[in-house]
């Protein structure tokens, strides 16, 4: 007969508790925890609780679906655990008894009786694992198999003994032991409680429950977590700016927020000891950047050329450099110049402080002004290939000499004049080298070498050097 332990009376189940408490173990009874009687089960939780927290620690969002699934994974295997523990705790043991009357078998959830009379045979077979041996009773078509722990196979063979001098005493019509028969007899002729329908699906919903809790109130909290960790990792002003850029991280806002303006503080004391002209103005460029959370600077460039022809004051062939000066090309070479300021910036500052840019002309965003115009060479200096200083003059290739004109600007939004200027006239070297001798080659390699004199400059102005 087999019944489940949440149909069993109450009162029953106390008296019952009370019994097998106070049986000696080894004469009549046999217990082991449902623990070590499910040892595989609780080892597939302890690995899936393990794998789960290295899981749900390590990955980001980006791995959400992957998330899920462990989620649901441990839930199954922690609702069966909790199931085993909550059961455990209405009836402590699993466990064998017998009396004169009734071979009782208590596992898990469920309680089997086996009259006593019936019992034909004992044996003992290996179980499945080395720790544990299997006491196997036969009553006729019956057989009740029940594990125990092979250290103790003394206590087994005991039990083994005492069953079958009680069964054969009972068939020989003999008293036998008095412990519980009419207590256990009595619940044989009693209708279980109708058990709630409810309880079937009990173990699926703990499932449920377990999954809906952990992704609803732990997986966001574990993510976020997760976003910050890796952003420590990195420990950039950008590393912290991708965590704020997700709406989805909460938790450590203000932390994140924080350790931005550490760095730009890190920055600013580490500048601090730069020997410059001025280093006060990017110090205040820094100072906005931080409290406004920006790190672009806007740079706008103007440019005019004033290049005339002047060919006609000298007896000798001059290139034209109408084609040299197209906006293409200056766009061309703002783009280089601003490349070498971000890289002269990044000997202190990283990129992620600072960086200059000119996507758009934004609000509320520093902004470096430059004018450049260019112009004939003041001397009015030509130059010429130097494998041609042989040949006669009035046969030479000529160019013109340039000179380039810098003004320089500082601003920030809440100043409504420039915060710091300088002014430049840029020659080109005396001598400079061109990959060739056709004249869009020669004048950009003259203005580079000009723009690279404003570098110098700049660096002469910010950074001493």
């Amino acid at each position: 007969m087999n019944l489940k332990i949440n149909s069993l009376d109450k009162n029953f189940l106390n008296e019952f508790n009370k019994i097998i408490k106070e049986s000696t173990e080894g004469d009549n009874l046999l217990s082991i925890s449902e623990f070590k009687l499910n040892k595989h089960l609780v080892y597939q939780f302890i690995i899936a609780l393990v794998a789960f927290i290295i899981l749900i620690f390590s990955v980001g969002r980006q791995e959400i679906y992957w998330i899920y699934g462990a989620i649901i994974l441990l839930s199954f295997f922690l609702a069966k655990f909790l199931y085993l523990f909550v059961t455990q705790q209405k009836v402590n043991k699993s466990f064998l008894y017998f009396d004169e009357n009734i071979v009782l078998k208590k596992d898990l959830d469920s309680v089997d009786f086996f009259p006593l009379h019936q019992l034909t045979a004992v044996d003992f077979e290996r179980a499945e694992s080395d720790n544990f041996v299997m006491l196997k009773l036969t009553f006729g078509n019956d057989i009740l198999y029940y594990p125990y722990e092979k250290s103790l196979r003394n206590i087994l063979e005991r039990f083994g003994r005492n069953i079958v001098n009680i069964a054969n005493a009972k068939k020989r019509g003999t008293t036998g032991q008095m412990i519980s028969s009419n207590l256990l007899l009595d619940l044989l002729y009693k209708t279980p409680q109708a058990i709630d329908s409810k309880s079937k699906t009990k173990f699926w919903v703990i499932s449920i429950v377990i999954s809906s809790l952990i992704l609803s109130v732990l997986l966001p909290y574990f993510l976020d977590w997760n976003s910050f960790r890796e952003a420590k990792e990195i420990n950039t002003a950008t590393s912290f700016r991708e965590y704020l850029k997700d709406e989805k991280n909460y938790l450590y806002r203000e932390n994140a927020k924080n350790r931005i303006k550490e760095k730009y503080d890190e920055a600013i004391e580490k500048y601090k000891n730069t020997s410059t002209i001025d280093n006060n103005s990017i110090i205040r460029i820094l100072e906005y950047l931080k409290n406004n959370e920006i790190y672009i600077v806007d740079i706008i460039f103007r440019n005019e050329n004033r290049i005339k022809d002047i060919s006609r004051e000298y007896d000798v062939k001059i290139k034209s450099a109408e084609h040299s000066f197209t906006a293409t090309k200056n766009k061309e070479r703002e783009q280089a110049l601003i490349s070498t300021l971000n890289q002269t910036l990044g000997t202190i500052f990283p990129s992620d402080i600072i960086s200059i840019d000119n996507i758009s002309d934004r609000e509320n965003v520093p902004k470096i002004g430059i004018t450049y115009t260019y112009s004939n060479s003041e001397d009015g200096s030509l130059y010429y290939p130097v494998s041609q200083e042989n040949l006669r003059e009035n046969i030479r290739d000529y160019y013109y000499g340039l000179t380039i004109y810098w003004d320089f600007h500082l601003f920030i939004p809440i100043e409504k004049s420039s915060i710091y200027s300088f002014t430049l006239k840029s020659n080109p070297a005396i001598q400079f080298s061109a990959e060739t001798s056709s004249t869009d080659n020669v004048y950009s390699n003259m203005v580079y070498s000009a723009f690279n004199d404003f570098d110098n400059e700049f660096k002469k102005h910010f950074f001493g050097k």
